[in-house]
């Protein structure tokens, strides 16, 4: 077979097991930071590259540029995470993107900053909710779905907990 041949092979059979109806023991069951402590600096949580391991037991690293936080596995098998390009003044990475691969040739980059703080898999793993600020004042939540990666909806953290919108709530900064 030819290189070209292998890719495709590959990236099919990849394809099945992140797919969410994917079934058996190529789906990922579990992901982690693999720490990079020329990237985490004195940041103090974990930055690093994506390390996913699959029902079968294998494991493979998806990322290979170190600038990786916040790493989620959902129960449908979809691996999401937040990433960043670059650092602000201060040397903080201004993490501003999720993420989430919905196959090894698709997947969907949220815009949602400047800084990530908290995000999730929700409604049954076909939408996210991501939670960001500035370096200082209220939070921004957003809900996108997972199927087109449009935006469904917005809110501002400024209002009390009971007037955020129930999708927002387990992200709050005052929930009870």
């Amino acid at each position: 077979m030819s290189p070209r041949s292998l890719l495709v092979l590959a990236a099919i059979l990849m394809a099945s097991c992140l797919s969410p109806a994917a079934q058996g023991n190529d789906m990922p069951v579990a992901a982690k930071i693999v720490d990079v402590p020329s990237e985490r600096r004195d940041w103090g949580e974990p930055i690093g590259n994506i390390h996913v391991t699959f029902a079968d037991g294998h494991a493979e690293l998806w990322t290979r540029q170190g600038r990786c936080m916040h790493v989620h596995h959902a129960l449908s098998g979809l691996v999401g995470w937040t990433r960043y390009s670059s650092r602000n003044s201060y040397g903080e990475p201004v993490n501003n993107i999720v993420r989430v691969m919905i196959s090894p040739n698709h997947w969907h980059d949220f815009q949602a900053g400047p800084f990530i703080e908290d995000w999730s898999f929700t409604d049954n793993d076909t939408t996210i909710v991501i939670k960001s600020r500035g370096r200082h004042g209220p939070a921004a939540y957003r809900q996108y779905s997972l199927s087109n990666g449009k935006l469904i909806a917005a809110a501002k953290g400024i209002t009390p907990f009971a007037e955020l919108p129930a999708w927002a709530q387990p992200l709050a900064d005052d929930r009870p």
